[in-house]
Order: C-alpha cells, then sequence, then structure tokens
C-alpha cells in the first residue's frame, strides 16, 4: 500500500512493503519478554503511595461487587466525576476474578504490563512503517529502549492510567500513520474506537482526536475529520454531563476528587500574572524532565540526542507522518496549561521521543555518507549507536527496580527514607482499636480505606497552583488551620493520621497544618497511637468515640 506521502530527499519516500512475518514474530516476542522482565519490579502487598493508585483500585473494588461508580474511600462515598471510567472497570474484572485483597494487588499490577507489551509490539511497527529502509535492529531497538524506559517501567507498579494511555497513543499513531488517506471503512472504525477509549481513560486522550483532525484539514478530508470530532464531542459529552450531573462537591476537602484543577487559561482576566508562571513554570519543568523521557543519558549528553530528536521530527513530518508531532504540540499544550508538575504526563511522549531520535540519526548519516564517500556504512549503524546509549542510561537508572532489599522506593526508584512495615502497623491498630464507622483524615486517604475498610479524606485544601509556582520559589498553600478543622468536623472525622509525606510538593506544608489543627483547642485531639519507627501517628479528634477493647 503506498501512502499518501511528500518529500523531498529519497530518505523520505515511503512505501510501506509487506511486512516480514518473521520480523513480527521478533517483535511480539521482545514485547512479552519485556513485560516479563517487569514482573520483579512489581511490589506486592503495597498499594497507594502514589495516592492516585489507591483511587482507582477502591473504586474497581465497588466495581467488582456491583456498587457502582463511586469514590467509597470518602465520606459518604459519593460519585467518581474526576477520572473517566475506563481503566476502573479493567481493574474491576481483575478484582472480579481475584476478590482477596491484598492478595490481589500483584494482579491488579500486573494488567499494566499487559500495556507495556502492547506500547513495545506497538514502537516496533511504529519504526519499521515510517522507516522500511533500516534493518530490523532499529525497530529491536526502539522496543528496547521503550522497555527500559525508566517512566514506563517506574508506573508500571502502579494501579493509575499512565501506561494504558501511552499504549493507545502508540497504536492510534501506528494505525493512522500506516493507513494514510486510503484507510479502509474497518480501519477507520479502529481508530475511532481506539481513541474513544483514549478519551474514557484520560480526559486529556482529546489530544489524540485533535491531532488526528488537523491532520484530515490538512490533508482536505473534512468529513473524516467531522467524524473524528463527532466522536469525541459525543464521548466526551456523555462523560461531562454525567459527572456534571453526579458532582456535589459543597466540602472543598471533598473537591479535589470530584473534579479537576483549573486550567491556567482561566487565569488570563483574573490573574494573568498566575497564568504566566503556571505556563511558564511548566514549561521550564517540561525542559528539565527531559531526562526521564529520553532517560540518564541526557543528562549527560543531550545537545548530541537533541539534534537528532529536532531533526528526526522534522523528517517524520517531511515524509508525510505528522501524527506524532500533531498528537505531541496538542498534548504537551493541554499539560502545559494544567496547574500541575508534568513529570508523569511526559510518558506518552516518549515512544515518539524514541522514534524521532533514531529517525533523526538515520538521516543526519544519510547527509554525512552523501558529502563523504569515504563514511559510508549501513544505514543502521547511526541509529542502533544511538539507541544502545539510550539503553545503556536506562540500565543505569533501573538498576534499583531490582534490589529485592524491602525498602519502599518511588516510581524512579529513589528510596522514601521509611519503610513498609510502619504503614501494616498502624494499619492493624486502625483496625482493631477504632469503630468500623470511624472516620479519618489522613495523608494516604484511600490507602488506609483499602487496608483497614475505613472512610477517610485528606485533611488539607488541595491548591496545586502554588505547589510549584512560581518555579523555584514556590509556598504551597493548604489553607489554614482553623478552616480545616471545621471541614474535618463537617466531615465528622474522628481521627488524624499523620504518615510520612516524603515526595510530595505540598507534603511539608501539610505536616505543618495538620500540627497546627491539632493544637487547635476546639479540636481536642489527643494522641492513641505512635509506630515503633516514630514515623506514624494518630490522634483522636473531638467527642472521643467509643473504643472497642484491645484483642
Amino acid at each position: 500500500m503506498r501512502l499518501g506521502r511528500s518529500g523531498g530527499c529519497d530518505d523520505n519516500a515511503i512505501t510501506i512493503p509487506a511486512m516480514k512475518r518473521n520480523e513480527r514474530w521478533l517483535w511480539g516476542a521482545v514485547a512479552i519478554a519485556a513485560a516479563a522482565a517487569l514482573l520483579p519490579t512489581l511490589t506486592p502487598g503495597i498499594i497507594g503511595l502514589f495516592h492516585d493508585d489507591a483511587i482507582y483500585a477502591s473504586g474497581a473494588r465497588l466495581l467488582a461487587e456491583g456498587g457502582g461508580y463511586h469514590l467509597p474511600n470518602l465520606p459518604d462515598s459519593p460519585f467518581q466525576t474526576k477520572y473517566p471510567p475506563f481503566y476502573p472497570a479493567l481493574l474491576a474484572l481483575i478484582w472480579r476474578i481475584q476478590p482477596e485483597f491484598p492478595a490481589n494487588i500483584l494482579f491488579l499490577k500486573a494488567l499494566n504490563l499487559g500495556f507495556v507489551a502492547a506500547s513495545v509490539m506497538g514502537i516496533g511497527l511504529l519504526a519499521r512503517a515510517q522507516n522500511p529502509n533500516v534493518s530490523w535492529t532499529v525497530p529491536l531497538g526502539c522496543q528496547l529502549v521503550l522497555a527500559t524506559n525508566p517512566m514506563l517501567v517506574g508506573f508500571s507498579d502502579y494501579t493509575m492510567t499512565d501506561v494504558l494511555f501511552t499504549a493507545l497513543a502508540v497504536w492510534i499513531v501506528w494505525l493512522w500513520g500506516s493507513s494514510g488517506s486510503e484507510m479502509s471503512l474497518r480501519g477507520e472504525a479502529t481508530v475511532v474506537a481506539v481513541s474513544a477509549v483514549a478519551l474514557l481513560t484520560r480526559s486529556v486522550g482529546v489530544a489524540l482526536t485533535t491531532a488526528i483532525v488537523l491532520d484530515c484539514l490538512l490533508q482536505r478530508q473534512r468529513a473524516r475529520a467531522a467524524l473524528h470530532a463527532g466522536m469525541a464531542l459525543i464521548v466526551l459529552t456523555a462523560w461531562f454531563l454525567w459527572a456534571s450531573m453526579h458532582r456535589a462537591n459543597d466540602s472543598p476537602l471533598i473537591a479535589y476528587y470530584q473534579e479537576y484543577e483549573r486550567s491556567a487559561l482561566s487565569y488570563l482576566m483574573t490573574d494573568p500574572k498566575l497564568a504566566w508562571e503556571i505556563v511558564g513554570g511548566n514549561i521550564r519543568l517540561v525542559a528539565d524532565s527531559m531526562f526521564i523521557v529520553m532517560g540518564i543519558s541526557w543528562i549527560l549528553i543531550w545537545p548530541a540526542l537533541l539534534v537528532p530528536l529536532i531533526v528526526g521530527a522534522v523528517q517524520l513530518v517531511r515524509s508525510g507522518w505528522r501524527m506524532p508531532l500533531l498528537f505531541s504540540s496538542c498534548y504537551l499544550a493541554l499539560v502545559i496549561l494544567h496547574p500541575f508538575a508534568p513529570y508523569r504526563y511526559l510518558l506518552p511522549l516518549a515512544p515518539l521521543c524514541v522514534l524521532a531520535t533514531a529517525r533523526g540519526a538515520t538521516h543526519l548519516w544519510a547527509l554525512v555518507r552523501g558529502s563523504n564517500i569515504a563514511l559510508r556504512r549501513p544505514a543502521s549503524v547511526p541509529a542502533v549507536t544511538v539507541l544502545a546509549v539510550l539503553l545503556f542510561g536506562n540500565g543505569v537508572w533501573l538498576r534499583p527496580h531490582y534490589q529485592a532489599d524491602g525498602r519502599v522506593r518511588w516510581w524512579n526508584g529513589r528510596e522514601t527514607g521509611y519503610g513498609w512495615d510502619g504503614f501494616e502497623e498502624t494499619f492493624d491498630w486502625v483496625r482493631h482499636h477504632t469503630p468500623q464507622e470511624a472516620r479519618l483524615g489522613a495523608f494516604y486517604d484511600p490507602m488506609y480505606f483499602l487496608y483497614t475498610g475505613r472512610e477517610a479524606v485528606r485533611p488539607w485544601l488541595h491548591r496545586s497552583e502554588t505547589y510549584f509556582y512560581p518555579y523555584g520559589a514556590t509556598k504551597p498553600f493548604v489553607g489554614r488551620p482553623e478552616q480545616v478543622a471545621k471541614e474535618l468536623r463537617a466531615l465528622c472525622i474522628d481521627f488524624l493520621v499523620l504518615d510520612p509525606p516524603a515526595g510530595y510538593a505540598e507534603g511539608p506544608a501539610a505536616i505543618e497544618l495538620l500540627r497546627a489543627v491539632i493544637s487547635l483547642p476546639e479540636t481536642n485531639a489527643q494522641l492513641v497511637f505512635t509506630s515503633r519507627d516514630g514515623l506514624h501517628e494518630v490522634y483522636r479528634l473531638g467527642e472521643h468515640p467509643e473504643m472497642p477493647p484491645d484483642d
């Protein structure tokens, strides 16, 4: 099938040949092996350290039990109107098969390994389709680099949408680009279906549909653009309408769980300085985060990697593969406007950056060998060399993920500074020394719901626009003690749990606030538990509830 492409040099004229069967088998085997190799990096029995991962898991639990799409971890179990339902529905299927918690945590996390395999397989297909003239070693190298990407590996251990959305982005880019304007009705329907799934996985999936619509308009295919725009409009309208009808955020503590933060655009008229701080800060954060997109090698030789990355992106566009750049641009625009640090949101761009870098290295070598006959070598050598450098850096980065030393680590392999045993001790105390109907205020509230069955809420106001901006001079604001104490009383919170909040931008401010709340006379707080490691405390608040006797 010949694609509708245009370009200058012969390096850009792409005709997709019949893909060799043995190559497909190779890429499939690599994808499966890559997913299997990540199994030892999953931490069985531990969930909730990222907070969102336990929100998804607790929602999945309720779905599996037939309780609807709610937030069962919160007081009065309001509807889940923030996160679209596709990923929790997948987790619910796993929960129904293995309902025993926490024994099922490894099964819930292993779902991500299927998405890792899909992402790795997809980039192999994509690397071959956009540059069929290179050796099979280039697609293989792209697969290995993506399979060892720090973010892909790190977030595989969290029940969140990052890895799934990355797989969907890779496959849509491949499906769209490899068929071009000659896509069959079946192919078009497949893209529509996958796009709808992306929208129901993350609202920012609208970037994929926007990129498709823009590509259609650039090809002057208005009817096709209308088809995809209409599909996105129907899906998003249905979801947002349902969410708006079921949202009940009378409490500012509950509002955080039911709606996203305001976009920087919403501040343009009321607070343009803040709008610029968000946009400017996120641009700098994205630039500073490129080392987790490209791997640790970026820190050492970023100029040598930036050049082929840019050249490769240009060559993809010149050859007619506009989708990677269109999606990256639309997606980055949404991320930059969102008032939250964009680190984890950059994962879907990692496969496309690897793809562009390999393509750029190949093109640069073609220019060099064209001007000097003595430099002739196979076209795949420079791309494989660059990919080998990226792979080496990833290997260095990932080493801590395979160290079975029992320490609790973040997604990036960095130690948290504390162990899991302190949490387990606190869970056990809560289960045996608080009534079943007791409500908690806790940093890791959905985690406590999963492990103790007690409803809980984060006991501070969420103001993410103060957590990361202005860049380098932040002063996180999490509310005033009197205001937070009032909201805790309104929600009938009985116990306040203080855990180590390392790794969170607002962590120190939150701990300072909670200490102030505890010291208020009207709070009537009483310390009733301290873990052996001294990192976890539980306070009874107000009119102290009846305590069950010790076992």
